[in-house]
């Protein structure tokens, strides 16, 4: 399922997979065509909306039927609701990308075994809100492109990462699974820092661990 209600710009070039022939596309439709000329037979439904605005009966049924839900928008607004509509149904994994490039996380939740989305962001958010920026600012006045030349290989490390955990989730019961080789107990969160001397990394192209817990007073812990 692709859920997505933008269409592709000139500024996405340079951090995403599109290329200059989808600019004016849906970005729905766009990643669709790419993704069929790797498999044809892939299984695809496209959802041209926000899912902000979506009937949530939909989007519920949605997550609910997915074994894997990735939430790559920027703001924090959708974030926080699709972790309340799946934290206790669907695996999510939440990638982040710091402001320019810089770094990123991912964190990953699992329903009845890890902390919520909701529960890790309140506990990192003062400690980290200059760098972890809740929505990416693309324009320098509202309508001119801010330049990040080569943002995308930036982007992939985060992205290579999610692909890789998620793929890892996605076999976990299978005997050649190596969902242990790729995580660490008691830690749902990945820090990954592409340069040096920003935020906890000292030296370039660190990747770091981080021990997550249930916030007691989280909504996933209060509702009945």
């Amino acid at each position: 399922n692709l859920i997505d209600f933008d269409t592709v710009s000139a500024s996405n070039i340079c951090r995403t997979i599109y290329d200059l022939f989808d600019i004016g596309d849906k970005k729905t439709d766009a990643l669709y065509k790419k993704l069929i000329r790797i498999n044809p037979d892939v299984n695809i439904n496209i959802h041209d909306e926000d899912i902000l605005k979506m009937d949530i009966k939909k989007l519920r049924q949605i997550i609910k039927t997915s074994e894997i839900v990735i939430e790559a928008t920027d703001n924090i607004k959708p974030k926080m609701y699709i972790n309340e509509l799946a934290f206790n149904t669907t695996i999510v994994f939440y990638p982040a990308v710091y402001d320019k490039g810089k770094g990123g996380d991912i964190l990953f939740t699992v329903p009845g075994a890890t902390p919520c989305f909701e529960c890790v962001f309140k506990s990192i958010y003062e400690e980290m809100k200059d760098v972890k920026r809740s929505e990416w600012e693309y324009s320098s006045d509202g309508t001119k492109p801010v330049s990040m030349s080569g943002l995308i290989s930036d982007i992939k490390v985060v992205a290579s990462r999610s692909v890789k955990l998620a793929l890892a989730f996605l076999t976990g019961d299978q005997d050649n699974s190596f969902l242990e080789k790729v995580t660490e107990s008691g830690c749902t969160m990945l820090f990954i820092g592409n340069e040096s001397g920003f935020s906890i990394f000292d030296k370039p192209f660190q990747e770091v661990w981080a021990e997550t817990e249930i916030n007691p007073e989280c909504f996933c812990q209060t509702l009945g």
